[in-house]
């Protein structure tokens, strides 16, 4: 049996039929212990791994809600799409320490952190590799989250840790340091029980099937979550412990605490200030490494590097430099001059000294002779990494609301080409594609490409790599009588080109296209034409109007006042979507106006905000309304995805899709508050009365059942139908 969560996107609970009959009270145990969710809290956290507990939210600030809500309720994944069925095996690794991997899977278990064995096979079943370090006799398994599809279906996250730079900043004079080490950090950090279901794994040995119920290392938002919990309980120690100001938690970074204290406090009344702290921690449900504490003291180790009080000096520990040092060493007895050396020992050492560089005056400066080697070796555009898009398509064109990519056929990709013949490609291509338009004329391209600029602007170059290219661009010209030169831009002005330069098209699962002929039907019911479609893809090929916004060039960033708005969000954002567009609504009501393609999801956290929506549409489950591009004609030998016009049906929808209008307002007469909707006082919309949402879920739930909603058959369009 299947439950799925409200919106049809996620496996809520998925149960084994049990026999007819058991045989006593163990085998019904046995058979419900493996049963999804049967060790939950009320509150749908996995009961055996809880360790937070009520002290630890004592310390949330008003502003950090979201967050508090998060660590009671599991953490969500901010998905972009949803992730692949994923069921390969794990890693050769895996199984050259099946044992050691195994017994580090069941220790999980054991602790809480992994649920099972299950009855079912997870949705995502994340493959497993190993790591040993025969030195230490110190084993991990490592969860590849990338291979199973789940960090690329997520939004990238990224974690603000405290790093060396923030610690100095608050560091004292001749202070007494410590240092904490959480154990297993991340095992903290609940999930959301349903996406849990993406986080499954199989052990090698045993076959069971198991689901991570807290974070693991391995997918991408789980170092956010502890960047950011790390600093309540920071806040909290500070608060607490150390709240006379003579001592303080300065920095976290991942599972390592540091802290200084006043030097006239002395080592004896420092440590006893640790130990207190310690049991804080352990009362909010924080485990300490008492093997891996450093007791107070005026040198202390903090990610790597070597703090003294004292003389306020910051280095490398002796032994971590005899380390490296014996490292190089063995790198030169190895292979002597001369000798070519394999790419990967050679990284292995230069990473090492990389590490130390920022601690050595003229460090980095030591270090230029071997990246010198490194880029005499290489082809220069495999070293160009401001080209983001080396190893995808490289050529964005951006004019007025025009969007265009060039895709670059593999052998006119790195190695194989120049970043600089792509860019300069790009520019010739703008020239055949807009050469029509500005016949007779003057075109003045921008890039921050200088050799390219160079190149239009002196009509040649030295590079044979750039002739061929330069007599496409000159020949088009000439096509078209035309007088073109270039003007150089400094990379970060050029970031709408520059991002679809880097855009590399993937089956996305959230191409949904509302239908065209629903659009047009619309603008019945609008005061003002629409002027700004708010998610396409990056050239326009499923956009309603000219003017669209994509992943490159972001409705979230885009200044919305004085538009008048189509938008069919994504579902991952649509929060953020009518939280952006809201803002700049309520600050120039008269001149801004928005409609909005939702689905009916009144539980969800964004629902709210639906709020004086006016009901344009209703449609009811089982309505086609959604195409997607049609993958298998654009998928191209790389296997990314070419743009193309080309749709089909989604199949019916699985859920109630509301069209939601935000007209303008004007203010309403003398004597009454408020402010009155254009097309109610007059206007394109004038004489019709429509629904209003209160953004309340029960009210909205009676007054959206009791419209007439809208069916439409797919096949009555004479369009092809594919399922949902």
């Amino acid at each position: 049996m299947v439950v799925y969560t409200t919106d049809g996107m996620h496996r809520m609970l998925v149960l084994k039929v049990p026999p007819r009959k058991f045989n006593g009270p163990q085998q019904r145990y046995e058979h419900a212990r493996r049963q999804m969710t049967f060790h939950d809290t009320g509150d749908g956290l996995y009961a055996p791994g809880v360790r937070y507990t009520d002290e630890r939210y004592r310390h949330f600030l008003p502003e950090e809600a979201e967050l508090e809500k998060a660590c009671k309720e599991g953490h969500r994944m901010e998905f972009v799409t949803k992730p692949i069925r994923y069921e390969r095996d794990n890693h050769p690794s895996c199984y050259e320490y099946a044992d050691r991997s195994e017994a580090d899977c069941l220790r999980a278990a054991q602790a809480g952190v992994l649920e099972g064995p299950l009855w079912y096979e997870p949705w995502s079943i994340t493959p497993l590799g190993s790591l040993y370090n025969t030195e230490k006799d110190k084993f991990r398994n490592v969860w590849n989250a990338r291979a199973s599809g789940v960090n690329e279906a997520m939004v990238p996250a990224s974690a603000e840790y405290d790093y060396i730079e923030d610690v100095l900043r608050l560091q004292r004079p001749r202070c007494l340091m410590d240092g904490f080490d959480l154990s297993d950090a991340f095992w903290n950090n609940a999930r959301y029980q349903p996406h849990c279901d993406y986080m499954g794994v199989q052990l090698p040995v045993s076959k069971a099937f198991y689901r991570a119920r807290y974070d693991m290392f391995g997918f991408t938002d789980a170092p956010k979550h502890q960047a950011e919990v790390a600093q309540v309980f920071k806040r909290m120690l500070n608060n607490t412990v150390y709240a006379d100001g003579r001592s303080e938690c300065t920095g976290v970074f991942v599972d390592d605490g540091h802290t200084v204290h006043d030097e006239e406090l002395g080592v004896e009344e420092a440590t006893s200030r640790v130990e207190a702290a310690h049991a804080q921690l352990a009362k909010a449900g924080i485990r300490v490494s008492e093997k891996k504490t450093q007791w107070p003291s005026q040198v202390k180790d903090y990610v790597g590097r070597e703090i003294h009080s004292v003389p306020q000096h910051v280095g490398a520990a002796r032994p971590r430099v005899e380390k490296y040092v014996a490292a190089a060493n063995k790198l030169l007895s190895d292979y002597p001059e001369g000798t070519p050396v394999p790419r990967q020992e050679l990284a292995a050492v230069v990473g090492k000294f990389q590490f130390l560089a920022p601690l050595v005056k003229g460090g980095q400066n030591m270090l230029a002779p071997i990246y010198r080697a490194r880029d005499d070796f290489t082809d220069p555009g495999a070293r160009d990494w401001s080209a983001k898009a080396q190893w995808g398509t490289d050529g964005g064109i951006a004019y007025q609301d025009r969007r265009h990519i060039v895709d670059f056929p593999a052998h006119e990709r790195a190695p194989h080409k120049s970043s600089n013949f792509r860019e300069a490609s790009t520019f010739a291509s703008t020239v055949e594609l807009l050469g029509p338009e500005f016949a007779g004329g003057r075109m003045l391209g921008r890039s921050d490409n200088s050799t390219t600029v160079s190149l239009v602007n002196r009509q040649g170059t030295m590079a044979s790599e750039l002739w061929p290219v330069c007599e496409r661009l000159f020949r088009a010209a000439r096509l078209y009588d035309l007088d073109v030169a270039a003007k150089h831009i400094p990379g970060k002005e050029n970031d709408l080109s520059d991002g679809l330069s880097c855009y590399v098209r993937h089956k996305d699962y959230s191409d949904w296209q509302y239908r065209r002929d629903e659009f047009e039907s619309l603008g019945q019911h609008t005061v003002y034409p629409f002027t700004l479609d708010g998610g396409a893809d990056p050239v326009g090929t499923n956009s309603h109007l000219p003017r669209f916004c994509s992943v490159v060039d972001s409705f979230l960033r885009r200044d919305l006042r004085g538009e008048h708005v189509y938008a069919n969000p994504d579902f991952s954002v649509i929060g953020e979507y009518l939280r952006h567009f809201l803002e700049h609504y309520r600050s120039s009501p008269g001149d801004t106006s928005g409609v909005f393609v939702l689905p009916v999801w009144d539980t969800y956290d964004w629902w709210p905000l639906v709020r004086g929506g006016r009901v344009l549409k209703y449609y009811s489950r089982g309505s086609h309304l959604f195409t997607s591009p049609e993958w298998r004609h654009l998928q191209q030998p790389d296997g990314s995805y070419a743009f193309g016009s080309e749709r089909a049906f989604r199949g019916p929808t699985h859920w109630a899709v509301v069209v939601l209008y935000f007209p303008p307002t004007v203010p309403c007469r003398r004597g009454v508050t408020g402010a009155q909707a254009v097309g109610e006082a007059g206007g394109r919309g004038a004489g019709r009365r429509v629904p209003v949402l209160s953004g309340d879920a029960q009210r909205d739930r009676r007054l959206l059942s009791g419209l007439r909603p809208d069916v439409l058959p797919a096949m009555l369009y004479g369009q092809h139908s594919t399922a949902a």
